[in-house]
């Protein structure tokens, strides 16, 4: 099972970001990419314990794909509640 890890790691984290780019393409801002974004986060962590270098590549990538989420849900979210605009 050791041996599957990082795939279904990677896949978790790579399914996160389809459903993320699906919230936006329904208009759904806010605090779910702040939600999917964190689990994300932990799915590409535990992808970068793996020993091979590529895993570690791709999950730098994920990480880096998932902050920007992250960050795009925290501003969505304060723009949704007007916190932004006063």
């Amino acid at each position: 099972m050791d041996k599957y890890k990082p795939y279904l790691f990677g896949f978790a984290s790579a399914l996160i970001i389809c459903l993320i780019l699906f919230s936006v393409s329904i208009n759904l801002y806010g605090f779910p990419h702040i939600v999917l974004a964190l689990i994300g986060l932990y799915f590409t962590a535990k992808l970068f314990s793996s020993k091979r270098i590529i895993w570690k590549a791709i999950s730098t990538l994920l990480f880096l794909i998932h902050l920007y989420f992250l960050l795009f849900g925290i501003f969505g979210f304060m723009i949704l509640t007007g916190y932004y605009f006063n």
